[in-house]
């Protein structure tokens, strides 16, 4: 589309929008929601329970060496993904609770 110049006068008023169906791909939108009470965001509306944990990490107290141990929570619609590859729609403001499943280490018992 060739560039126009617009002649503005005293009083004109103009508004503007973005426009993104002139181009090649769809500007990105940042989603944000919470895992563990931690700030995530994606500009993906759709991720594998494994990428969400991944990505919350250490920063929501994730063992990344035990990821298969977790069962994924979306505290605002109660929906449970306990498989890393269950595929998840995520919502701006959406708050998921990861909730280690397995067993955990426990200290050795000492002998007098």
């Amino acid at each position: 589309m060739p560039k126009k110049n617009i002649e503005i006068h005293s009083g004109d008023h103009f508004t503007t929008e973005k426009r993104d169906r002139d181009l090649k791909s769809k500007i990105p939108v940042e989603i944000h929601y919470r895992v563990n009470g931690e700030q995530q965001t994606t500009t993906d509306s759709t991720l594998s329970v494994e990428q969400i944990l991944r990505s919350a990490g250490k920063t929501a107290s994730i063992e990344l060496q035990q990821l298969d141990s977790y069962i994924l929570e979306n505290i605002k619609t109660g929906n449970k993904c306990e498989s890393l590859t269950d595929m998840v729609n995520i919502l701006n403001g959406d708050e998921f609770l990861a909730v280690h499943s397995g067993a955990t280490p426990v200290a050795p018992l000492l002998t007098l």
